[in-house]
């Protein structure tokens, strides 16, 4: 009998390499953490109006919300831990203070255990707390499923491109190999081989 063979995953134009993004509510997650592009200098979520449109436009808000300037730079703080968090899943180490500011930002988010429907966390408060509770929830039952840890942010430090790691081994660290990844190899080499004469000058 011969084994199955692997269904292709799609590619989607919109994710560097032509990725195919996050499965399932994941997807809002990545989208959620790229909607700022580092290397390009654009920002989605500049002001609270557009951050009130983003959430509820993706689904997170129930309606419109009225946000404070503040509101916007707690969504930003969450989203840049979440991106700590995926730079982690691509093996860059995470300090003690993100970590404890991470286990602070998810203990404020209260969820409840939901089986109306498949099984899934709600978030307990309203407003940006509902929003941001949303995301937790994902993030908190894709870690239980596995498939958190596939969500990563790119190595390459000037792009932290957010991308899922769809590959067999699970080992993915940049956003795209043609770009990212053959950038920081290319920077590795030129840094070894200056170090090389720099050793070199003061051997004479």
């Amino acid at each position: 009998m011969t084994a199955a063979r692997r269904r292709p995953v799609p590619t989607d134009p919109g994710e560097p390499g032509g990725r195919a993004p996050a499965p399932g509510a994941l997807r809002i997650v990545q989208q959620f953490m790229n909607s700022t592009d580092r290397e390009a200098g654009t920002e989605e979520l500049d002001t609270p109006v557009a951050l009130s449109r983003w959430l509820h436009g993706h689904g997170l808000t129930r309606t419109a919300l009225r946000l404070t300037e503040a509101d916007l730079e707690r969504a930003l703080r969450f989203r840049e831990l979440l991106r700590s968090l995926a730079l982690a899943n691509a093996g860059v180490p995470m300090s003690s203070d993100t970590l404890d500011a991470l286990n602070h930002e998810f203990a404020a988010h209260p969820l409840v255990g939901t089986w109306d429907g498949p099984p899934h966390l709600e978030p307990v408060g309203t407003g940006l707390d509902e929003a941001l509770g949303r995301i937790a929830g994902i993030v908190v039952m894709d870690a239980n499923s596995g498939r958190w840890r596939r969500l990563k942010a790119c190595a390459r430090d000037v792009c932290r491109w957010v991308f899922y790691d769809h590959s067999r081994s699970g080992t993915g660290t940049w956003c795209t190999m043609a770009i990212c990844g053959s950038r920081t190899k290319a920077n590795a080499y030129y840094r070894r081989r200056r170090l090389r004469r720099e050793l070199g000058k003061n051997k004479e």
